[in-house]
């Protein structure tokens, strides 16, 4: 994952690059929160690939999650990376269009294979007993709400959350802050019974009703 990213910020700024700023930018997101999160643009698709084909086995790719099974390079439709962290260190990517995906794309492309993990979940190790943190659904909903200065993770969509990552709550106030749909509704159901059962304390927040995310609210 590392040798992909770095391959990726070798490569000089270009159009592609240009446009995936504006479009962070118009999504209300400063420098500094872009910088801190460490996103970053597949500018050379082509490049990139035969970089990692060249440095590591077939095998050794596709178990990455970073080749499918025809071994190609996932992130094709989505040049912009959104790195998941743990300990310093990178455990997962997600991409995404620029814009409205293209006919027979997601707007997100996750880890071929690969289960999701917490985005941001370093932020868990430094909190205070009894301090809010705020789960959301999308990694752009939690980076703005730690922009406006809260402590937020999330899950990546509002399907996944495992059973032992409940631990990593213990000393927080969780409140669940998740989309406004019927998904994200039933999501914060479930979570609240996993959360009760393990003894923590939760809330949710809603969201107005014109509002379909916490980035869109913001």
């Amino acid at each position: 994952y590392e040798a992909f990213r770095d391959c990726c910020l070798q490569h000089a700024s270009n159009e592609l690059s240009k446009s995936g700023l504006e479009y962070l930018k118009s999504r209300g997101f400063t420098d500094k929160t872009i910088q801190d999160f460490r996103l970053f643009m597949v500018k050379d698709y082509a490049n990139v690939s035969w970089y990692l084909k060249q440095r590591f086995s077939t095998l050794d790719l596709q178990e990455s999650g970073l080749f499918n099974d025809k071994n190609n390079l996932i992130f094709y439709a989505h040049p912009l990376i959104i790195p998941y962290y743990r300990n310093g260190r990178i455990v997962y990517l997600q991409g995404r269009v620029l814009g409205a995906p293209p006919e027979g794309h997601g707007r997100y492309q996750f880890l071929y294979k690969h289960p999701l993990t917490l985005f941001n979940a370093d932020t868990l190790d430094k909190i205070k007993l009894d301090q809010d943190v705020y789960i959301t659904e999308g990694a752009f909903d939690c980076m703005r709400l730690v922009q406006a200065g809260k402590t937020a993770v999330s899950l990546g969509t509002a399907n996944v959350f495992k059973k032992d990552w409940a631990k990593l709550f213990k000393r927080a106030n969780v409140i669940f802050y998740l989309d406004n749909d019927k998904a994200g509704h039933r999501a914060a159901d479930e979570l609240e019974k996993i959360f009760s059962h393990f003894g923590l304390t939760c809330s949710r927040k809603q969201l107005p009703d014109e509002y379909k995310d916490v980035n869109d609210y913001y």
